[in-house]
C-alpha cells in the first residue's frame, strides 16, 4: 500500500524562499481566487470562467470554491516553503497568505473577520509570546 505524506503537518521553518516559477503558480491561483469573489451569483445561473476552467452554479459551490483555494495556497506554502503574500493584490487572499507563512515560521497566529467582513491578523512569536 502507498504511503501518502501527510499535508496536515506543519513544517516549521526559519525562512521562506521565493522563485519565479513560484510567484507565477501563486499569481494564477490568485486570478482563480479574485474571478471567484467578484463575480455576482445570482438566481443560480452557471457561471464558467474559460481562461480557468473554473465553473459553479450555486453561490454555496461559489464559496466553496474560495474556500479551496485558500485550503490549496496553505499547502503550497506549507510544503514547498515559499514565500506568498509579497505577489498577491487581493488584500483578504494576502491576509491568509501571511496567516500561513508565520504558521510556517513557528509563529501563533489569530485571525478574525469584523462585523464589516474584514479579516484581520495577529501574529506572536511563540518564544516570548509578544504580538509582533
Amino acid at each position: 500500500m502507498k504511503k501518502y505524506k501527510e499535508f496536515n503537518k506543519t513544517i516549521k521553518r526559519t525562512s521562506l524562499k521565493t522563485s519565479k516559477s513560484s510567484e507565477s503558480f501563486i499569481e494564477h491561483l490568485e486570478k482563480i481566487y479574485s474571478d471567484l469573489v467578484s463575480t455576482p451569483q445570482f438566481n443560480d445561473e452557471e457561471v464558467f470562467f474559460e481562461e480557468s476552467g473554473v465553473s459553479f452554479f450555486h453561490k454555496e459551490t461559489k464559496d466553496e470554491l474560495a474556500s479551496l483555494l485558500m485550503t490549496c495556497l496553505s499547502l503550497y506554502i506549507n510544503q514547498t516553503g515559499h514565500k506568498a503574500s509579497h505577489v498577491i493584490k487581493n488584500e483578504e487572499l494576502k491576509t491568509y497568505a501571511e496567516a500561513f507563512e508565520n504558521v510556517s515560521l513557528g509563529k501563533h497566529i489569530l485571525l478574525m473577520k469584523n462585523s464589516l467582513g474584514i479579516t484581520e491578523l495577529t501574529v506572536r512569536d511563540e518564544e516570548d509570546g509578544e504580538c509582533v
